[in-house]
């Protein structure tokens, strides 16, 4: 002040409020500045919240459903699990049944086989014989007065006349088969003759058929006549 005098006050007191002033609008300024910048910083501080928390919702989202499908997967493969085992279980019953069943099948399959053999054996049996009883019922038909007819594949009827003097044409008849066991039986004798069951049997250990003709035949006559000459119904030996 010594320097300036009095008289330079005013003017030194209006440049100091000028620098005052100045200085403090450059406070305000940066200030403001600062508070922008704060401003802003918040804002984007804010937006970056926001975006971290949506990111947060949406891995829970994506984790409740992957969570979800995980229970789903482990539900599922505890019933594969299940049906697996069942699976197992199944194919041990079978397997064990199914050895027991392909014996059987086998056993069966074998026995099918022999019926079909003895089957055609029979059948091929039973014509041979049919045969045979042609030949024979060809050969002696006219001197024993015999006929035979067929009642079915298995079963002939076999016809004497001839045999009773006072009726030459009357009938004395048999039916002759092949059982299932491939033996001859007789049976319909008309008129029956107790000499039946001897002649059965020694067909069935001889199978002379041409013998066994014969002997039904005296076995009939015999029946006319009870007293006869030696034994009535003997086998014929030819």
């Amino acid at each position: 002040l010594s320097r300036v005098g009095m008289a330079g006050v005013p003017d030194l007191l209006s440049k100091a409020r000028f620098f005052v002033e100045e200085w403090s609008h450059s406070q305000l300024k940066q200030l403001e500045n600062t508070t922008h910048v704060h401003t802003r910083i918040t804002n984007a501080d804010e937006e970056r919240v926001k975006e971290l928390e949506a990111r947060e919702k949406r891995a829970l989202e994506e984790s409740a459903k992957r969570t979800t499908e995980l229970e789903t997967e482990k539900r599922f493969l505890y019933e594969a699990q299940h049906d697996i085992m069942a699976m197992r279980e199944t194919r041990e019953a079978v397997e064990g049944v199914q050895q027991p069943l392909q014996t059987e099948e086998a056993s069966l399959r074998t026995h099918l086989a022999q019926l079909s053999k003895d089957l055609e054996m029979g059948v091929g049996g039973f014509k041979e014989t049919e045969r045979d009883l042609r030949y024979h019922i060809d050969m002696y038909a006219e001197r024993l007065g015999m006929g035979v007819k067929r009642l079915t594949d298995h079963r002939l009827c076999f016809e004497f006349t001839k045999i009773d003097p006072s009726n030459p044409t009357r009938i004395f008849s048999f039916v002759l088969f092949l059982n299932e066991e491939g033996e001859y039986c007789v049976e319909n004798m008309d008129p029956y003759t107790t000499a039946m069951d001897a002649l059965q049997h020694t067909l069935y250990h001889t199978n002379d058929l041409t013998g066994f003709l014969v002997a039904m035949r005296r076995a009939f006559k015999v029946r006319l006549s009870p007293v006869s000459r030696g034994f009535p119904y003997r086998w014929a030996r030819h």
